[in-house]
């Protein structure tokens, strides 16, 4: 085995040992003369610390760093750097070590960057900022700082997941900066300042977005062809929305009932050729008595995308509560090309609420001949 590996030429080890953390990847340096030299051109930079949290002392700390810094200065500059990813909960590094390891990569024609700190506040150099290599952008669990200026004219692909910004117009020049954006994640992005009222652009070149409701306006994805919508409440959605006419996939996440479904209708209503549809119903303590027929509202026309294009609807954490029965049985007689209707239980639901729930749904009338009704 250890022949055939030999004989395979030096850029094809370096892709294979790209998907190795470098800690591994530097130790096969010690299996022959030749294995010696290869890890400085692994294209990739993976350094994975996030389980040590408990035991990681000033000295942990210090080798870490350390090691982190002379990895990547160890590298062979002339061979560019395609991935670099860092994961890390400690809080104590000193700022300018990342500072620097991110104006390095930069410079080395970094194409995917993947950050996850715990809440670290930093400040993203410039040159990273204005980096035209990069491709990938992921950012975990920090603090965005000092953000002035953006352009990342080749970024294909942003996901911001419990980042913290210090106002929305941080947000608003980050998207500003990425024309040719085609994957957006906001989940978990906050702002010290919500009161800050910036015009984001509309984002031409994006197929799928993530987002939580209100993060980023509605009319900024208008072209996408998957979203899914986090954190929804009982509040109108107050944003413009734009006609979807490319969306055939859409999620909305539900933190409580929703009000009388208005919001969820609203939506569909501008997504004409929505063929998938899948509902969140977080039911909170709060929640009034799933007898209260309150919750549901009948809407006056059935939209389009339910009439002639609906092929699958998913309602998950389903409770029997009014509004979500009256909903499924809607779509069941109004979606005339469905296929496939899948029931989610809560899992702490009584098994005879449960056979219930099925029984009700079971006989509830469908339009569509080959529609399949599922529980899971």
């Amino acid at each position: 085995m250890g022949n055939r590996i030999n004989i395979l030429p030096d850029d094809v080890l370096c892709h294979i040992l790209s998907f190795v953390p470098t800690k591994e990847v530097v130790a096969t340096s010690v299996l022959s003369k030749r294995w010696k030299p290869l890890w400085r051109s692994v294209p990739a930079l993976d350094f994975d610390y996030w389980g040590y949290y408990s035991v990681m002392n000033d000295n942990a700390r210090f080798h870490f760093v350390q090691s982190v810094s002379t990895f990547i200065l160890s590298r062979d500059l002339n061979q560019p750097l395609k991935k670099f990813l860092i994961r890390c909960r400690s809080s104590v590094f000193d700022s300018a070590f990342f500072n620097a390891w991110l104006t390095t990569a930069a410079q080395s024609r970094v194409e995917h960057i993947d950050l996850c700190l715990y809440f670290k506040i930093i400040v993203l150099p410039p040159i990273l900022l204005n980096c035209r290599t990069l491709v990938v952008l992921k950012l975990t669990f920090l603090e965005m700082s000092g953000l002035s200026s953006v352009h990342l004219p080749s970024l294909k692909i942003l996901h911001l997941n419990n980042v913290k910004f210090l106002e929305r117009t941080h947000l608003v020049v980050f998207l500003c900066g990425t024309p040719n954006l085609e994957d957006l994640e906001t989940k978990g992005v906050r702002f010290r300042d919500y009161e800050t009222k910036e015009i984001f652009r509309r984002l031409p070149k994006l197929v799928r977005a993530v987002i939580v409701k209100d993060a980023v306006p509605l009319d900024v994805l208008y072209n996408v062809q998957f979203l899914r919508i986090e954190e929804m409440d009982d509040e109108d959605i107050e944003d413009q929305i734009p006609k979807f006419h490319n969306l055939t996939h859409i999620e909305l996440c539900y933190f409580d009932y929703t009000r009388y479904w208005i919001d969820v209708f609203k939506i569909l209503e501008y997504c004409p050729k929505l063929r998938n549809l899948s509902i969140d119903m977080e039911i909170l303590d709060s929640a009034p008595d799933r007898g209260l027929k309150e919750y549901w509202s009948c809407p006056p026309r059935v939209p389009k995308c339910i009439s002639f294009h609906l092929k699958s609807c998913c309602l998950n954490k389903y409770t029997g509560t009014v509004g979500g029965f009256e909903f499924a049985k809607y779509i069941l007689q109004n979606a005339r090309v469905l296929r496939d209707m899948t029931i989610c239980n809560c899992e702490d639901e009584e098994e005879k609420e449960k056979l219930e729930m099925i029984k009700e749904l079971s006989l509830c009338r469908r339009i569509s001949s080959t529609c399949k009704l599922s529980f899971n």
